[in-house]
């Protein structure tokens, strides 16, 4: 009987070793997830006092981003084109879940619903505008010296009103028009 034990020794460091191991991933992952879900969290309030240098809090100087229809910019646009937009703002309830989350080494995927409500002011009527919208984006975090830094955001999915009536029109990032659903552009 002694001599069963002594065989099974072996195999019993070995499992506890890979249960300790797994442990510590888990550990990690739940870490990483809790980190990164208090930074949308500190992001949400920040668009709520309608601060734009809070809202882009953790995010990495060569972060990207890719709308739906496939256009891409750095963290400098994406500033240059909300900024103007927080000036608008009134009244602002953002709220930021994490649906989906996994860590591989450094790197951490996240699947992100955000929904923001605010008053925007026309700037035609001065009146106030209801103005809601959704985003699922999926968004890629690393971990760095410096903590967790987003380094991608893209979106999978999108939808906008503006009291009540949808939002179908999307803008060039790189000039700031606005494209209507089906227009296409005249070849110079």
């Amino acid at each position: 009987m002694g001599t069963n034990y002594r065989m099974l020794l072996p195999a019993i460091w070995i499992l506890a070793g890979l249960a300790a191991s797994a442990a510590a991933y888990a550990d990690a992952a739940a870490d990483a997830r809790k980190t990164i879900t208090s930074i949308y969290t500190k992001r949400d309030a920040a668009e709520q006092k309608k601060d734009l240098e809070g809202s882009f809090s953790g995010i990495s100087p060569n972060f990207v981003f890719i709308t739906k229809d496939g256009q891409k910019g750095d963290v400098k646009l994406l500033k240059r084109r909300i900024s103007p937009i927080f000036a608008l703002m009134q009244n602002v309830k953002a709220k930021s879940q994490v649906q989906k989350f996994a860590v591989n080494g450094k790197n951490a995927t996240a699947t992100v619903k955000q929904h923001i409500e605010m008053l925007v002011v026309n700037g035609q009527s001065q009146m106030p505008q209801k103005f809601v919208a959704d985003e699922t984006s999926e968004d890629l975090w690393t971990k760095t010296a410096s903590g967790w830094l987003q380094t991608r955001m893209k979106t999978l999915s999108e939808t906008a009103a503006l009291d009540g009536k949808t939002i179908n029109e999307r803008v060039n990032l790189a000039d700031g028009t606005i494209k209507k659903p089906g227009a296409t552009r005249k070849s110079k």
